[in-house]
């Protein structure tokens, strides 16, 4: 279920040239969007949390009434981030050769049209609209519009050891911490979350640096004033 809904919003949603189905990645003269890879891991993260009713059975297909449900669930989530998320909007405005220099622009230019922090973006957007933070679709999309995705040397301070490793011009992309993104993505949009919590995310993020770096460190703050 979780390929066919994949394909669903390829196909549907998003244009099926835009999103590369045979590998995992995407190059710098790529013009797709995204990859079919980053649609299959969104859709499991959204029904996931929707229906925690265990794991997902991926060797059939559910009954009718079940894969209506996640369906509706997956659909609605992503027809909300393509049309709220600018990013994403303004990269599959137009979906033909001559919006292809636009998305190579947008890749290299901001943060959020990289697969992995599209993955992470999906995944806060969940955290934010479900349980117990319960924000609305179109409040939690104008939270995360308002984060520091633009390609600076400012901004990539922020995402440093986390998301980026390196500096503008021989930097690269850390795969390994979506979940570690995840939570900073949703805890700087607004997400209710305990003193603990907070604590354990902190604990997290100063794993990704050396010891003598830690004393000073505080969880990033990726608003854009």
């Amino acid at each position: 279920i979780l390929a066919v809904l994949a394909r669903d919003i390829a196909n549907q949603l998003i244009g099926a040239r835009l999103v590369k189905f045979r590998t995992n990645t995407l190059r710098a003269n790529d013009y797709a969007f995204t990859t079919l890879a980053i649609l299959y891991n969104s859709t499991e993260a959204i029904v996931s949390s929707t229906f925690p009713t265990g794991r997902i059975d991926k060797s059939q297909l559910p009954n009718e009434a079940t894969q209506r449900l996640y369906r509706t669930k997956v659909m609605g989530v992503w027809k909300t981030l393509v049309e709220g998320i600018e990013v994403f909007s303004d990269a599959i405005g137009d979906p033909e050769e001559t919006g292809d220099d636009k998305r190579r622009e947008l890749r290299r230019t901001n943060l959020l049209s990289r697969p992995v922090t599209q993955e992470c973006l999906v995944r806060a957007f969940v955290r934010l609209t479900g349980a117990p933070t319960n924000m609305g679709f179109d409040e939690a999309c104008q939270r995360m519009n308002a984060l520091a995705w633009l390609v600076s040397e400012s901004n990539l301070k922020l995402w440093e050891n986390v998301l980026w490793q390196g500096g503008m011009g021989d930097g690269r992309m850390i795969t390994k911490n979506r979940s570690l993104v995840t939570r900073l993505v949703a805890y700087n949009a607004g997400e209710k979350i305990t003193e603990d919590g907070v604590q354990e995310l902190l604990d997290d993020y100063l794993k990704q640096f050396p010891d003598e770096d830690r004393a000073d460190k505080k969880l990033p703050d990726l608003r854009v004033l």
